[in-house]
Order: structure tokens, then sequence, then C-alpha cells
């Protein structure tokens, strides 16, 4: 590993603070040696010029979606976005998909964090599922690497449960983190309950949603004598509890966020989404108590909450939108231009909130700027002043309110584990202009593309087939197992090659659904491109490209499933995995799909559109067409509920389908109809590939790359060529 020296810096550190200059010497990834006049043949020199050095941040609260919810972000463009903010370790939370509950899923998602360039760890979840309802094997989750439990998002209500928890948690010296609202208290999340949510005439958080919980739990920590994180505090009750809860001699400790320690309710006039958070901004009053817990101690962390969301989630209704904002990269600057700037902290103090504190507290190897420590370092320039802007960003998703905001003090470079992770002089030349970044060749993915301005990360990856099956006439299921199963989600496509890689095979294929490294594909053989994959046997390998699209998020509330033609397939992974409730609509149904519906009919309410069927009569002698004969048949048998002699919109008005949330995959012209309609009635539309993808449907091979071959598909049907340019440059991926 190469040495860094650092010249002529001003040090501010956890064990000493120097208005004097002096120098670092890096070597195999520890601080060396600090002192003045150093010198190092071989180094690569970095001239502070007076600036200030310090520890590498730390976030113990930061949310990088993965697995499961890779659209809004991964671990790759969270590690990017954290190491640009100045942060070199932070602890993801395991509000994922699956969460993070068993050893096996705690282990394959650390040794995926290993690859990258800063320190990551993770919470494991207090109960299995964050259904509240079950303590998890707390001890194997330690000894599998979790360095805090937490059901973030979630509150445990059960409180015997959380004091069975606690105990174990405490004989295992593990720090819990609590998400402390009671929706006893909530009309609705993410706005406080005051005067804006009642001139908005929304609902909100009553501000007892979190005083309650908080003292009920300080109480459970001071009697079991468990170390306790309150998470996000957003009340000035709140900060007096735990106030009062360490002059008790309570193991409490408290996060502040960046924006309650910056904002006000009054923020959702004017950012409205981009200011909805879980627990919501609050009083001015608030605001003030928060910064007096920072100055005094009371509030011993200050935490990003880093909670990413695509456009397309913040840009619905505000009683709808999640509740979330990125953090990362304002974080510092933000404690800098509303702390230190104002009076209220030195940068040694911030410092110690935003690095010491949280690393001791978590039990992290971080947070110290002493000879022979590991050399997570942040030189920064503490009067520069930037704009916040989202060109520039690294994160994948773009839900801030602090986008054109003027911020004092700059990360120039991060240093993690002796390496130069961010440089701001590079990082400037560089943009604008997306990025491509090859990893290293021993990492598991072997040519990672960051393609576009959503960050997306696309693999090429091996892939060995355990299964194919025929369902029916020309309809295949394949099982394969690849890494790629495990960033991809139902509803994205993957593009495979031939058997000798020599070229990739023209139609992508949707995601029915994933299990671990393993994914099931369920296709339709219309071409030369399937009909040679379906040939494919158990134990091939191959190489596959993907995930593709941005796939289907999740949701709670009842949604309206539409699929047509292979679009069912993800169609029946959703139904699985949501509320029986549901209505689902299939279109275009052909005799071949017959396979589907008994299956999808036992997670929803079956509706077919088929357009055929306006012209559809009995003959004279009373015979009637096959199709018809089989779908009189399945409403007599009650497989299917009604179906509509028109398309999709006739087959929602026939039947008064009022879901206000709609999942659709299928042909273009269907997607094209269903975005116009969800945009006129303001229902919240997901469409399988709609973001990076064509023209909504991405069936072309144009669609995933800019070569000049054309499969015959694409010829006949040239106008759903790409209109935003494909997702990745011929010179990006090998064809």
């Amino acid at each position: 590993m190469d040495e860094i020296l650092i010249k002529n810096a001003r040090l501010i550190g956890s064990e000493a603070v120097t208005e004097n200059r002096a120098d670092l010497l890096i070597a195999d990834g520890r601080l060396k040696k600090i002192g003045t006049g150093l010198k190092a043949e071989n180094a690569r020199i970095i001239d502070a010029g007076g600036l200030a050095a310090a520890p590498g941040l730390v976030d113990v609260h930061v949310h990088f979606r993965d697995p499961g919810f890779i659209y809004k972000e991964d671990i790759h463009t969270g590690a990017r976005a954290a190491a640009k903010g100045g942060f070199t370790s932070v602890v993801m939370m395991g509000n994922t998909k699956p969460s993070i509950d068993s050893p096996e899923i705690l282990s394959e998602l650390l040794e995926r964090a290993a690859e990258e360039e800063i320190n990551i760890y993770s919470a494991a979840n207090l109960t299995k599922g964050m259904l509240g309802k079950e303590v998890t094997c707390l001890e194997e989750l330690k000894r599998a690497g979790a360095v805090c439990f937490s059901d973030d998002g979630h509150p445990v209500l059960d409180e015997k449960l959380l004091k069975e928890a606690l105990k174990r948690a405490a004989v295992l010296r593990v720090p819990v983190s609590l998400h402390e609202e009671d929706p006893a208290y909530i009309k609705n999340n993410g706005i406080n309950e005051g005067a804006v949510s009642k001139a908005l005439e929304t609902g909100g958080s009553d501000r007892m949603a979190e005083i309650s919980l908080v003292k009920r739990d300080i109480e459970l920590a001071i009697e079991t004598g468990a170390r306790l994180d309150i998470q996000h505090i957003s009340t000035k009750e709140a900060v007096e509890l735990v106030r009062e809860g360490k002059r008790r001699g309570g193991d409490i400790h408290a996060e502040a966020t960046p924006h309650h320690f910056t904002l006000t309710e009054e923020a959702v006039k004017v950012f409205g989404t981009n200011a909805k958070m879980n627990p919501p901004l609050r009083t001015e009053e608030d605001r003030h108590a928060i910064i007096e817990g920072l100055r005094d101690g009371t509030i011993d962390i200050i935490a990003t909450d880093h909670a990413p969301h695509s456009r397309n989630e913040k840009g619905q209704e505000f009683t709808k939108a999640p509740s979330g904002i990125t953090g990362l990269e304002t974080a510092f600057a933000l404690g800098i231009t509303e702390l230190v700037d104002k009076g209220y902290l030195s940068l040694e103090e911030l410092i110690r909130l935003m690095s010491c504190n949280p690393a001791k507290i978590f039990g992290l190897e971080a947070g110290r700027l002493t000879e022979g420590e590991k050399a997570d370092i942040i030189i920064f320039d503490p009067e520069a002043e930037w704009i916040f802007r989202e060109e520039e960003q690294e994160s994948k998703s773009f839900n801030s309110p602090f986008y054109g905001r003027r911020l004092r003090g700059r990360i120039l470079y991060t240093i993690c584990n002796g390496r130069v992770v961010y440089d701001a002089g590079a990082a400037l030349a560089d943009h604008p202009g997306p990025a491509v970044t090859q990893r290293d060749e021993k990492q598991r993915f072997i040519t990672p593309v960051r393609a576009g301005a959503e960050g997306w990360m696309k693999y090429k990856e091996r892939a060995r087939v355990i299964s194919q099956e025929r369902l029916a006439e020309g309809i295949f299921s394949l099982w394969m197992e690849t890494e790629i199963a495990k960033v991809s989600v139902p509803g994205q496509f993957i593009s495979v090659y031939a058997k000798d890689s020599s070229r990739l095979l023209p139609r992508p294929i949707s995601i029915c659904e994933t299990e671990g490294n393993r994914l099931r594909i369920v296709y339709r053989t219309v071409g030369g491109g399937t009909k040679e994959f379906s040939g494919y046997e158990s134990g091939d390998m191959i190489e596959v490209l993907g995930p593709l699209g941005n796939g289907f998020p999740e949701e709670e509330e009842t949604a309206l499933l539409i699929g047509g033609g292979i679009g069912l397939p993800p169609m029946l992974a959703l139904a699985k995995s949501r509320p029986a409730d549901k209505n689902i609509i299939v279109a275009g149904y052909r005799n071949s799909d017959m396979f589907l519906l008994n299956e999808l009919a036992e997670h929803g309410t079956l509706h077919i559109a088929l357009e055929s069927l306006k012209d559809a009569s009995f003959g004279e002698s009373g015979e009637i067409s096959e199709e018809l004969r089989i779908i009189k048949e399945l409403l007599e048998k009650g497989v299917i509920a009604s179906c509509s002699g028109g398309n999709v919109l006739d087959a929602i008005r026939e039947n008064s389908l009022k879901e206000r949330v709609l999942f659709a995959c299928g042909p273009t012209p269907m997607l094209r109809a269903l975005k116009d309609f969800s945009q006129k009635e303001n229902i919240r539309a997901w469409f399988s590939l709609e973001q990076r993808m064509a023209c909504g449907i991405g069936v072309c091979l144009a669609c995933v790359c800019d070569t000049k071959e054309r499969d015959e598909h694409s010829r006949v049907n040239n106008k759903r060529i790409c209109r935003e340019g494909p997702v990745f440059s011929s010179e990006e991926v090998i064809l």
C-alpha cells in the first residue's frame, strides 16, 4: 500500500487539538507518525496548506436500501456518497427486503459491503421480520458481525418483548437503537401535528408519539442495564427525558439529524415531500432544544438517517409519498453552517459528535486521530462556500430539501484505511458527465457500470442454470444462480448472452422472483434469441447483464396489478407478496397464458381485458370459439371475476376499480395508455422499465446498448428505440 504524507495540516481529533501545523505520515493503512518536518521519499504528498485534518466521520444511521430496494440506493452508490461527505465508517439499517434478521443474510451483506472503499457495518433486526412479535437470535447475529440491534422504521410496541431484548443485548454489550414513534398518536406520519398540518388539512404526528416511547424505553434501559440509542430525536420533551436518564446513570444516548437541527415544520410549505420524514420536522422551540442538547452533551451523536427514495415515489401527493431524505453529502457542511458558524459548537465539538462519540458508543475502530490507529482521515476547508447541486451528487436518489443551498465547509480529501477514496479536485475535474467505474478484478462483479443521472449499477456476471421447465406451448420457466439476483427486484429485466458469449441475445427477459443468489425468469419464445435460450439446460454456464430498469418498489397499500403478455410473471411475483384483497387485470389474454391464471386467481380478484371479445359471437349451431369457450369456463368456475371486451381502461371503468396505486408490465401501447390515465386521475403508477429504458418497455437490443445491429423486432417497431439514449454505450458492453 502506497504511503501518503499530509503536510501542514491543522489537527482536530479526539485526543489532540492544535493550532500549529503538523504533518501526518500514513503507511500500511495506519497513521504511522504525527510531527513536523516529516519526510518520505516515495510517498504521495498532500499539502493541506493549514487547512483542517480530522478523524473520518462516522454515521451510525444510514439506509443503503440493499437488498431489495436498489432502485433507490445500493451499497456502492451509498458508499460513494458517504466518501464524498467525509464519512469513512457507516452503519446500515436493516429495514431491507429481506430484512437483516438472520446470520446468513447479515454475513452475505457484510461480505459484499467489504468490497467497498469505506468501512461499512450493519445493524441486525431486533425482531424477526421487524414485526415486533419475536426477538431475533441476537447472540448469533452479534457473532455474524452486527454492531447494533434495531428495527428502525418500526417502533417496538410490545414492552415485555422489548425488555427481554434489552436484557440480552446488555449481556452482549451491543447497543440497541430504537425508532420512537407510537402509531396510536399518529394520524398521518411525516408531518408534525401542528400549525402547518392544520393549514394543509393533512393531519400529522403528535409529539406524544415520540415522548411516550422515549419515556418508556429509558426506564427499561435503566432497569436492564442496556446501552440505548434514541434515534433521530425531534421533540424538546424527549431531549429532556434523555438528559434526565443520563443524570440517573443510565447508558442512554441520542442521535440528532442535520435536518432536525436545521429545519422546522415550515419547510414543508417550501419543499413539500422533500421535507417529509419520520419523525417529522417540528417547531422552532424543538429545533433549539435539539441544538441545546448537542451543546450540553445530552445528545451525543449527529447521524444523517440517509434515506433515499426515487423521484417517482417523492413525486406523489404529500400524504402518499414515503418519508425520508438523503443526507450523507450535506451533513458535515450543515453542521459547520448551522452549528459552528452560528457559535453553538466549536469544530472540535462537531467532530466529536460526528466521529469520536458514535465510534465509541457503537464500538467501532474509528474516530481517533492518533499514531498507530487506522488512517481514516478527512481534510477539509471550514471556510469554503459551495452550493449543493443535484448534478454533482453521488447518491442514486434526489430527495433533499437542500438543493441550491449555499453551505460552508467543504471536504477536500477523504482517506480510508490509508487510501484516498475521495479527492474533491479530481471529482470537480471529472464533472459533468456520467461516471464509469471499473472495479478491481478480484471483486465480486466483473464490470459494474454507472449509467445515467440515476447512477444505477448494472453488472455483467456469470450465471449457472439450475433448472428449466416448459410451462405451456412456447412458455418456459428458468431458475439461475447469479450474484445479480442479490441486487435485483421483480419487474426488472436481464439480458442473456449466447452460450459462447459471442453476442447478446436480442430480448431482455423479465425477472419474476428472487431468492438470495437465485432468480427466476418466465419467458415466451417469440424469436431466435429466446428460442436459443429455451435450449439451455441445468448446469449450463452463461453470462447475463443486469438488472435493467427500475422494477417495482415495496408498497404497503392495496394496489391494482396489471400485466400483459410476458409482463404477467412479474405480476405473479407481486401478487404473491401483497395482501389478497387486490384486483388483477390480465390484458391481451392468450390460451398459452392459461398456466398463470389459476396461480394469479389464488392471490387476488382476477379480471380479463380482451379486445377481440368485442366481436365474439355464437355461431348458428351454438358453437363458440375456443378462446371464448375457455373464458366462459373460467367465469363459471369463478377463476376470473369479470371479462371485458375492451382494453385495460375499459376493465377498470366497467368494474369501478378505485385503487390509488397501480403496477403494470406489458406491451408499450398498454403502458402508454396507463401512464396517461394515471396522470389524469392522479394515481400513483409504477411501470417496470419506465426509467432509463426505451419508451417504457425495453424489449429491443437497441434499448440496452447503442449497437448498430438491430433484431427483426426493432426494425419492425422502429418508433420504440430509446428516446433518452441507451442504458449502456457500446464501449461499456461486450457484444
